[in-house]
């Protein structure tokens, strides 16, 4: 069974891209999730790719309808959250799908309403590393540790 990743931050897909490491990361044993508020969050060209994975079936990409947007308004998120991330904890919340963000507040409203939630490291570290694998032709080995729960 695919572990269910509802990836909250435009910065992780932005990494990804940047790093040319986008393929790799769709071709890990996740079933990936995000909303349409976190693709608005990037380049028309981030955007093609991600649409690209949509419409073979590797990104479920949710579409949330008046009724989501009530249940988050009806929620008891934090100030500093931005609409996108909320709408990204309620979609895992009803999904039961892990978080992965390398925003702390967000890791914490997600441990706070018992979501499952994963750390990203938003500096590039893990991603840098597997980029310098691919280059070296090394065996590509995920960089997201899904395994376990990290703050």
């Amino acid at each position: 069974m695919k572990v269910k990743i509802a990836v909250t931050d435009a910065n992780i897909f932005i990494d990804l891209y940047d790093l040319g490491l986008t393929k790799y990361f769709f071709n890990l044993d996740l079933e990936i999730h995000t909303t349409f508020a976190v693709l608005y969050e990037l380049y028309p060209e981030q955007q093609e790719i991600l649409q690209a994975y949509q419409s073979v079936g590797r990104l479920e990409v949710h579409n949330l309808q008046e009724q989501d947007f009530v249940e988050i308004h009806n929620e008891n998120y934090p100030k500093s959250l931005s609409e996108a991330e909320k709408s990204v904890l309620h979609v895992a919340n009803k999904i039961n799908a892990s978080v992965l963000s390398s925003d702390k507040v967000l890791r914490n409203c997600a441990k706070n309403k018992d979501i499952e939630y994963r750390n990203y490291n938003h500096n590039g570290y893990y991603l840098c590393k597997v980029k310098l694998l691919k280059n070296m032709k090394l065996r590509f080995a995920p960089v997201i540790n899904v395994a376990t729960r990290t703050t």
